[in-house]
Order: C-alpha cells, then structure tokens, then sequence
C-alpha cells in the first residue's frame, strides 16, 4: 500500500497513526507484534493531519535502537515524505514469540491497542511457541562466558562452525546463534550456558538433534 493509500485509511487492526515516538507507540508495536503485524506511522494526528517528525540518520538510528532495546524486535523503519512534510514509517511482522513493553504484553482489538489478560497470554504461549526461544529473565551476567568460548572453539575445530571466532563478545556470538535479541537472552541460551542452572531449571529436558541444531548454527553465523 502506498504512504496516499496509507493515509486514505482510517486506523485499523493493522494501522495506526501517531504524532510522535512515545510509550503509546511501544504498546501499539508490541501489539502489532502480538496480532497480525501492522505499520504505524509517525508524524501523523489521529485525524490524519500531517504534523512531521525529525528524520535525521540520527533520529532514525535512535529511534531504532529504543525499539529494538525496549522490544527486542526488528520492524522495517524509513522515512517518508509528504506535503512537504518528513514522516516516518514503521512496519513490524508477526512475532513468533511473545512481545512485551516494560513487562507487559499488549495485542489489537479492533483500531485499538490494550494489555493482553491471562488467558489471551497463556493461549498465545501454547500455540506451537517452543520455551527455548522465549525471552530469558536472566541477563548476561548469568552466563559462564568461558562455557560459551569453549564452545565456539570445538564447534569451530570441528568444522561445524568454520567462520566463528572465540573471541568476540559474548553478546555477539549468542546474536549469531540465534539465542540472544537486542539485550533479551533466551530460555535456550540460560539453558545452555547458565550460571547454577539447578536452581532454575531443576525440571528441565533437554534433546538434541545434533544434525538440526548444526545446520541452524552454521545458517546465523553465515
């Protein structure tokens, strides 16, 4: 749909307008997110009249970073013009696994955003979402660092992870591992390479399909 078509609209399950990045726009992302995806657009009153928004690399690049820090999602943004006016367009997919802002989740209903109760949350984590890529309430302090560079190094002696380098940060190794997003570690990756794991996980099952999990390690640090 074209920015005219866009604006010809009015404010759906999938579309919504705002006047400028606030804590209105998280919720409403976390809940495309959490629906069906959607674009939102800034710079925009909810009677559609165009009231602009800063579209420097900077703006851009800030605007970026305080979604992807505070979601942990990675939504198409780009600047648009119109009426001589610069915009800015956000689209985001349909997570695979829950989203939340500050703690809480939030979904669409209607041309209206507003916090998922229990029993929409609990249907939305049984719904064929595996626990190991749902987002961790542990941090990197919890993780044994030397764990994960012993790791890299006998995956890459073994040929299983030929472009993987030991020593880059912790951080970066469990991005291309498809085990940490933004700051947000996964359950997998606690599960993994935790710190006293037995107080947490003390009823955990792990298996592994070693031919499965090789291929998807190579496919993220290619």
């Amino acid at each position: 749909m074209t920015l005219d078509q866009l604006l010809n609209e009015i404010e759906t399950l999938e579309l919504e307008f705002k006047e400028k990045s606030n804590p209105a726009l998280f919720k409403t992302l976390s809940a495309f997110a959490n629906t069906n995806g959607g674009v939102a657009l800034i710079g925009v009153s909810d009677r559609k009249e165009l009231t602009g928004y800063r579209c420097s690399n900077a703006d851009l690049k800030e605007l970026s970073d305080t979604i992807v820090n505070k979601l942990g999602i990675y939504p198409v943004i780009e600047p648009v013009r119109c009426e001589g006016k610069n915009l800015v367009r956000i689209e985001v997919k349909k997570s695979k696994t829950p989203v939340a802002y500050e703690s809480r989740y939030y979904t669409r209903v209607g041309n209206t955003t507003r916090i998922m109760d229990i029993e929409e949350l609990k249907e939305y984590l049984i719904s064929g979402i595996e626990w190991d890529s749902l987002p961790s309430q542990h941090g990197l302090a919890d993780i044994d660092e030397e764990t994960v560079r012993l790791f890299v190094h006998l995956a890459k002696n073994a040929g299983r992870l030929p472009a993987a380098d030991e020593h880059e940060p912790v951080a970066a190794i469990l991005t291309r591992l498809g085990l940490m997003t933004g700051d947000q570690l996964t359950n997998g990756a606690f599960l993994l390479f935790g710190k006293k794991q037995d107080k947490y996980l003390s009823d955990v099952v792990l298996r592994i399909d070693g031919r499965c999990q090789r291929e998807e390690a190579v496919r993220q640090w290619s």
